[in-house]
């Protein structure tokens, strides 16, 4: 009886405890099936009891295996869908990045006045209704709205060409026209970050692709113990 109900628990955490090691299972049902043994002086029972217990512990390596590769496939689409965005997001930001290297010192000039007197703490905040359709040369200008905006850390979105780029705000107004526009004078270096970014899940996707392609390495191992297994049964029974 004592067996039994630990072959049943065994059963249940191997079934959902796939990180769990088997060592801590192998010594309890070891232990009642040496007192089922010599119960009824059957030594083979002892050789089956270990023999089985060793299989068990091969299936939950073997299932944690499987579900280790499941999630590694997982992982590998979600990189190939986030590779696809930012190539997408690279090619229009090398087109911005080509478009604001014409802007000249003057235009940057004109461009922080002009987002100084709009970008204050009270519509940031969304204390104060912002204009619509806001814009900074050719970028054009999202805040978040109430409830969307976070308090402790405001920030605005350009976008041009489809990509949008997040610069974070302050209290003075000034101060966020400045970090604007140096924003957009250091815009030519944005293009080798994100395909350093790209190149990074390009690795990532080969190596997870690599490791899913490992065969399981206790197949082997539990085929030979099951034969053993059944040649044990047939001399006991």
């Amino acid at each position: 009886m004592l067996e039994t109900k630990q072959r049943f628990i065994s059963q249940f955490l191997s079934g959902s405890e796939y990180q769990r090691s088997a060592s801590d299972l192998e010594e309890n049902v070891l232990t009642y099936a040496q007192v089922k043994a010599l119960a009824i002086s059957q030594p083979l029972m002892k050789v089956l009891a270990e023999k089985e217990n060793e299989l068990r512990r091969l299936r939950m390596l073997s299932n944690n295996h499987a579900h280790t590769q499941e999630a590694q496939r997982q992982t590998i689409a979600a990189q190939e869908e986030r590779s696809t965005i930012l190539k997408g997001r690279l090619e229009a930001t090398e087109r911005n990045a080509s478009y604001v290297g014409g802007i000249s010192e003057d235009g940057f000039q004109a461009a922080y006045k002009n987002v100084e007197a709009i970008l204050t703490e009270d519509v940031i905040l969304g204390r104060t209704a912002s204009p619509t359709e806001l814009s900074v040369l050719g970028f054009g200008i999202a805040i978040p709205g109430v409830g969307q905006q976070n308090a402790k850390k405001p920030y605005i979105v350009l976008s041009r060409n489809g990509a949008d780029y997040t610069i974070d705000m302050g209290r003075s107004s000034a101060g966020n026209a400045r970090r604007v526009v140096n924003f957009l004078k250091r815009f030519h270096e944005l293009p080798k970050r994100i395909e350093e970014q790209r190149d990074e899940c390009l690795r990532e996707i080969e190596r997870l692709k690599e490791l899913s392609r490992e065969a399981n390495p206790y197949l082997d191992d539990m085929r030979s113990l099951e034969e053993e297994i059944e040649r044990i049964r047939s001399k006991i029974t």
